[in-house]
């Protein structure tokens, strides 16, 4: 196990930082094995243990526990299901982590979303259990989707770790970790990630994760702490500072926010411009962590939390602080290229009036498609100002936003340039934002 006690927090700040979200089918153990992290990793006192084993007693979920380090709510605890997103900081000897551990049920594909759309590092948390796997690899379940949605929102590193090797039905038994190895591999590669790792874990009992020493004879590869320590992201630190907010809120007069810098670097007491109010906002701290020493400065790819000079008002979620208003967009219609998915029974033509749900940067808001510009067919010819387009086609369309939003185009700040829209549950389409329109 990594001995966090040899790094202190002011150190630890000068570790590489990368952002970990873990995604995958409901109940195959994410919050498990982001508990079983921390746990190992940053040493969480006694008292918290303790107490969080009383409350699993108490809902008949013994075996919970270690999820109740992320699943805080009362709710949560008693059903057994993640439903927010939650945050998490750890490091080992030459990384420093945030956690982000998403929902994995489908009711809840917007919180999977929000923290997906944050993260460098994708853990694909796939059950070995009998059945388990099945259930959440097939077209119902939300394996296969999740894949595509950390694909689409610029996860940089996928790992994908094969969890419950412990159980009866499973028994550490190597034909069962390769025949999953090898479902999930080949969907992989059709949605363009290559050279990922597979790690047969316990996050349970811990086995394999942050040490290779109870790994099964079989495995020759390294751990998940030691594949993640392995892992780098390039960030544009030169460029004028976005950051996008997640949420925020007013504490004894004085406004904080969760935040990530997107690109470029801030400082203490550095002026800023929100979108789309246009209110300056001046910065008075900046935290790793509720409990951290305040930095002089933190450039991008940090999760902080930030705190603000007067006035003291909420921050919407999604709004965006950025050092000029060139930075970014702010503007209620765009040109977009989409791709289609299986568009719902009710809706199965795409045309001018579609009217939906768009997940731009932080911002969820209402869009309707004002026109289809061009359909990119099959055989990659193009036709012109279609009437309508059915599932799983390329199209360009002008979008116009219920409300000013910001937003950039995608090869400049894919964070903001990336959209995805949604029916209800269902994810119909991702988008890439060409052009203000």
């Amino acid at each position: 196990m990594f001995n966090t006690d040899t790094l202190g927090e002011s150190q630890a700040v000068l570790l590489e930082h990368l952002n970990l979200v873990f995604i995958g089918h409901v109940d195959h153990g994410k919050s498990t094995l982001a508990g079983r992290i921390l746990l190992e990793l940053e040493k969480i006192n006694t008292r918290t243990i303790e107490k969080n084993k009383q409350k699993a007693k108490e809902n008949h979920r013994e075996n919970s526990w270690l999820t109740y380090f992320f699943d805080t709510d009362e709710t949560e605890q008693k059903n057994g299901r993640t439903v927010e997103f939650s945050r998490g900081n750890f490091h080992s000897s030459s990384k420093r982590y945030t956690i982000l551990d998403a929902p994995g049920h489908r009711n809840y594909v917007p919180m999977m979303i929000e923290g997906t759309s944050q993260a460098d590092v994708g853990i694909l948390v796939v059950s070995a259990r009998a059945s388990e796997f099945e259930a959440g690899f097939q077209k119902s379940g939300q394996t296969r989707e999740h894949i595509i949605l950390a694909k689409t929102f610029g996860v940089k590193h996928l790992i994908v770790v094969v969890n419950k090797m412990d159980d009866p039905t499973v028994s550490w038994d190597f034909n069962r970790f390769k025949y999953i190895s090898d479902s999930i591999r080949s969907f992989l590669t059709q949605v363009g990630y290559t050279n990922v790792p597979f790690i047969p874990i316990s996050a349970y009992q811990g086995i394999n994760i942050c040490n290779d020493l109870n790994a099964p004879s079989w495995y020759k590869q390294s751990c998940l702490i030691k594949t993640l320590d392995s892992l780098s992201v390039e960030r544009d630190v030169i460029s004028p500072v976005v950051i996008s907010i997640v949420s925020s809120s007013v504490e004894q007069g004085q406004t904080y926010a969760i935040a990530k810098i997107l690109k470029g670097k801030v400082r203490l007491n550095q002026r800023l411009i929100s979108l789309p109010s246009r209110q300056p906002f001046s910065i008075s701290g900046l935290y790793l962590s509720d409990e951290g020493p305040t930095l002089q400065e933190a450039g991008a790819g940090e999760n902080l939390r930030i705190s603000f000079h007067s006035p003291a008002q909420i921050l919407p979620k999604g709004s965006v602080l950025c050092a000029d208003e060139a930075s970014v967009v702010l503007g209620s219609s765009f040109i977009a290229e989409i791709q289609l998915l299986q568009l719902p029974p009710s809706f199965p033509l795409f045309t001018a009036g579609f009217r939906c749900v768009a997940h731009i940067g932080g911002s969820v808001v209402d869009v309707e498609v004002r026109k289809l510009l061009v359909v990119w067919e099959k055989n990659k010819t193009m036709k012109k100002n279609p009437a309508f387009v059915k599932s799983n086609r390329l199209v360009g369309v002008v979008i116009d936003v219920v409300k000013p939003v910001p937003f950039q185009v995608y090869e400049q700040l894919p964070d903001l340039g990336r959209i995805t829209l949604r029916m209800d549950t269902d994810i119909i389409a991702f988008v890439k934002i060409v052009k203000a329109a």
